[in-house]
């Protein structure tokens, strides 16, 4: 199992994943403009041709966090007569598999994207088997939202969420919004031309392209 744990190690952003472990909707009036935008924050808005791709872990708990618990810990002196304590850390007993999901990025009338769940595949004990449906479905934006973002927060919110999806009407409402959310993360809800949905912690989320000139065809992350 430590092969994918590597995989969500590499996956950054502001995601609260692994170390080494093997390794209201609300009618409310519309955001107004906040003066400047943080630099505390990292976003992303979704084009057309890409597509998100979405690691969930499986844990018997249900929770989607993670644990690591201390396999072993012992002190060494190296060369130079340095003591260092060596620890060992894995993921607990709790930890079961994981699901990898796959969202597509669609075009849209008047520049606009659209994103629809595309596959699931669970494994668990080195076995996979695909789903129908994510264990937890993503991007559930209405039908009116024509621009989409990911936000990472480098910070830790006041919702304990470091990662939102944010979607709009139009560029400037997800501009106003993302400068809401990033001076103060409990502004992250719905209003009349934006939404704006917290991504559980534990679970990666990573816009990616398709670069066709290789042979096969590759994906990669998006920045």
């Amino acid at each position: 199992m430590s092969g994918w744990l590597r995989i969500l190690a590499v996956w950054g952003g502001g995601l609260a994943v692994m170390v080494s472990l093997g390794a209201c909707r609300k009618t409310a009036p519309a955001p107004v403009p906040a003066p400047v935008r943080l630099a505390t924050a990292n976003s992303i808005d979704l084009e057309p041709g890409w597509r998100v791709s979405v690691v969930t872990p499986i844990q018997e708990s249900g929770s989607f966090v993670v644990k690591s618990v201390v396999n072993e810990a012992k002190e060494k002196a190296d060369a130079a007569g340095v003591r260092k304590l060596e620890v060992a850390v894995k993921a607990s007993p709790d930890l079961l598999g994981y699901e990898m999901s796959y969202y597509s990025v669609n075009a849209r009338g008047r520049g606009g994207v659209a994103v629809a769940f595309q596959s699931a595949t669970a494994t668990i004990d080195g076995v996979s088997t695909p789903k129908s449906s994510p264990a937890l479905r993503l991007f559930q934006l209405p039908s009116w939202a024509r621009r989409v973002r990911i936000l990472h927060l480098l910070r830790k919110s006041e919702a304990d969420h470091n990662a939102a999806i944010l979607a709009a009407k139009d560029a400037g409402e997800l501009d106003r919004l993302t400068a809401l959310v990033e001076g103060d993360p409990s502004a992250c809800r719905s209003y009349r031309a934006s939404i704006c949905q917290w991504i559980p912690a534990g679970i990666a989320v990573r816009p990616e392209r398709r670069i066709v000139e290789r042979k096969p065809e590759e994906w990669v992350p998006a920045r």
